[in-house]
């Protein structure tokens, strides 16, 4: 009985010993953008199972055989829904200036997750070309952390001059990159000079980095 005992202690502390060690690995790989592709397709070429936002690539639907062999090829784990609460009915919407408005169609977004993170930039070059595809790109929009700005009017599409992925009826990729050019530097100590008489200096974005005259 008391050999029993020991036994069952010692499974207990050799299983609790592996989830310390491996767990952190587990939600890594799970969990970390930099694993991931963000890739838009045209309507209907990559579809996942009804009901489901997240699938292997054996059980996605995939129409070109060429995106197919380029996922199993690049060893791509997950293909899931970037907005899996997305519907037809969310592409129309409002402008500020009240002129309804064609929205990109998000549910032809998704996310690709790969086993590491050499094989994002491969994978993101072996099908951004490839017919069907709108654009791919490594996910850069998760790396809050590095830059990326909260503000509404960034994340919902408007300064489309940022980052264009073809919202409102606009070209895909027609602006300055700035997500790319985040992921280099955000700036140290840069001053700019405003020729205006307009300035917010109380706005949350300029409060206490406005000097000048009158701090105006």
């Amino acid at each position: 009985m008391q050999l029993t005992k020991k036994f069952s202690w010692l499974s207990l502390v050799i299983c609790l010993m592996l989830m310390v060690v491996l767990l952190p690995t587990l939600l890594f790989s799970q969990n970390d953008p930099r694993l991931e592709v963000i890739v838009m397709f045209e309507p209907g070429i990559v579809t996942v199972p009804k009901s489901e936002t997240e699938a292997t690539v054996n059980e996605v639907q995939i129409k070109s055989s060429q995106i197919k062999t380029a996922f199993l090829k690049h060893n791509v784990q997950f293909v899931s829904k970037a907005f899996p609460r997305f519907s037809p009915a969310d592409t129309l919407g409002i402008s500020r200036t009240g002129e309804q408005v064609r929205l990109a169609g998000l549910s032809n977004i998704f996310v690709l997750r790969t086993p590491d993170t050499a094989t994002v930039k491969v994978l993101v070059n072996a099908i951004k070309k490839l017919p069907g595809v709108v654009y791919a790109e490594p996910n850069f929009h998760n790396y809050r952390a590095h830059g990326f700005p909260n503000d509404p009017h960034y994340e919902n599409g408007d300064q489309w001059g940022l980052n264009n992925y073809g919202q409102n009826g606009g070209t895909n990729d027609a602006d300055i990159d700035a997500p790319e050019a985040w992921q280099i530097t955000t700036g140290s100590a840069v001053l700019i000079g405003v020729i205006d008489d307009g300035v917010d200096a109380g706005h949350e974005d300029l409060l206490n980095k406005v000097s000048g005259d009158a701090g105006v």
